[in-house]
């Protein structure tokens, strides 16, 4: 009997496309403004914490379940259609992630999910669901799903960018949606964090304000940056003040850092690339000459940067070195370890700060080939970190943490890192440690079986001894 409802959804979903005028009477009926953005809060994600604070703020939204038919999924569609939607909050049960696999929703699943990807958006997933350990009982049924239906709706949702995040209880929902709503309510477009003291620190400061004001004048936003400085590093915010389009922010830092390098070894290639811009010629010209004595200005000053790391390395291990058992190692040798670990310049243009905070490994340094014991490793990795990364001493774990995320974490990587430096800075707001906490957890989760194979239990020991 299977053929008959699939035929009985298939009518109704039909129904459900044609009915224009119900659905206008219906959004009639809760007032809603088409002129205003709207929140859709799908699933039960009604929360008196996050109702209460789009309320408070004026905002309006509308609540939908999953937990219902595929017309009704059809009719979460038309408010997509119908409005500007500011983000979406999903709350994803084991009944609605069942439904997902689903035969009878196939259709529908997929035009729905491409919209709330197409949006804001933040998918609350409960842990167990991640981690395969999942307890039935007290509840268990005969038809209760297995883990196979859960790998394969999870598998489904990796299909689209969907920021999905794990909570073990309600109110962590309510902290996480709430942190969620206010970062949108402010246009936060990119977050980094930059240690203290940390190599090129001034630099990297002097580039991101270069780059508030590209996006300024050449990007035709209004952009306003804001920086929040702890005992361990500095927090920088770029927020837009108005509606933007679905723009990459971060691939609008890498064109800028071209833009850059072009303004101080090719001024002619970079007035090209302005000419495509709404510039005209004198502003064009302004700018040009404003950026490219900054450019150079600030090449120079990352060039001595280096050089002065590098010999104030080198004399520390000199001094420390003697102290050890060093045998036969020639100090040219180690010498050209500590070169090949230092950043070249032109990684501080092409990276986003938070980015080239990558752990040292001088064993697998592709530039060096030498047998030495670990106490100098050590010794050296130690020597070569404080000078690079300056007073943010990351723990061990928090590390390792680093390398999965530049290995595994794909388009998520600078919001990533710069996570795992807030989840360590003591003066970072609680709340905002706690949203770092989860979405590293979030990723680790997720990343397990794909990350695995660096290292055994390595995942497994990061989640039981580090995001506790």
């Amino acid at each position: 009997m299977r053929w008959l409802g699939v035929v009985v959804d298939f009518l109704l979903i039909k129904l459900a496309k044609h009915k224009t005028k119900k659905t206008a009477c219906l959004m009639a009926q809760y007032n809603f403004d088409h002129d205003r953005e709207l929140f859709l809060l799908i699933g039960h994600i009604t929360h008196e914490g996050i109702v209460s604070l789009l309320e408070t703020s004026g905002k309006q939204y509308k609540n939908k379940l999953l937990k219902s038919s595929p017309q009704n999924w059809w009719s979460i569609v038309e408010y997509y259609n119908d409005f500007k939607i500011a983000a979406s909050i999903l709350k994803l049960t084991t009944k609605s992630l069942m439904r997902i696999i689903s035969p009878r929703y196939e259709n529908v699943r997929e035009e729905l999910f491409k919209k709330i990807a197409s949006t804001n958006n933040l998918v609350f997933i409960y842990e167990d669901f991640l981690t395969g350990e999942i307890e039935n009982e007290g509840w268990h049924t005969l038809n209760y799903p297995s883990q196979e239906n859960y790998d394969e709706a999870i598998n489904f949702l990796d299909g689209y960018d969907l920021n999905i995040m794990s909570y073990e209880h309600n109110s962590e929902m309510t902290i996480l949606a709430s942190n969620f709503i206010k970062e949108n309510d402010s246009n936060l477009i990119l977050r980094f964090y930059v240690p203290l003291n940390r190599m090129w620190a001034n630099e990297i400061d002097r580039i991101l304000k270069l780059f508030k004001d590209y996006l300024s004048r050449v990007g035709d936003f209004t952009v306003r940056l804001e920086q929040e400085s702890t005992n361990k590093g500095n927090i920088y915010k770029f927020f837009v003040e108005e509606e933007v389009p679905d723009i990459d922010f971060g691939i609008e830092f890498s064109e800028f850092s071209n833009f850059i390098k072009l303004c101080a070894f090719d001024t002619d290639a970079a007035r090209e690339l302005l000419k495509n811009t709404s510039l005209n010629t004198d502003d064009i010209e302004s700018l040009l000459t404003r950026y490219s004595k900054e450019a150079r200005r600030i090449q120079i000053d990352l060039k001595q940067e280096r050089e002065s790391r590098l010999l104030n390395i080198r004399h520390q291990l000199e001094s420390e070195l003697t102290d050890l058992d060093s045998g036969a190692i020639e100090l040219s040798k180690i010498n050209s370890i500590v070169e090949s670990l230092i950043p070249k310049v032109d990684d501080a243009m092409n990276l986003l700060p938070s980015q080239s905070t990558v752990p040292l490994q001088v064993i697998n340094s592709s530039d060096v080939n030498i047998n030495i014991n670990s106490q100098i490793i050590d010794k050296v990795e130690g020597v070569v970190g404080k000078e690079i990364y300056g007073d943010q001493h990351l723990s061990n774990n928090g590390e390792k943490l680093i390398r999965l995320i530049q290995e595994y974490g794909g388009s998520k990587k600078n919001e990533l890192i710069t996570s795992v430096h807030e989840f360590e800075d003591e003066a970072v707001d609680k709340s905002k440690k706690f949203t770092a906490k989860r979405m590293l957890k979030s990723f680790l989760l997720r990343a397990k079986d794909e990350a695995i194979g660096i290292g055994s239990g390595i995942v497994q020991s990061l989640l039981e001894d580090y995001l506790i």
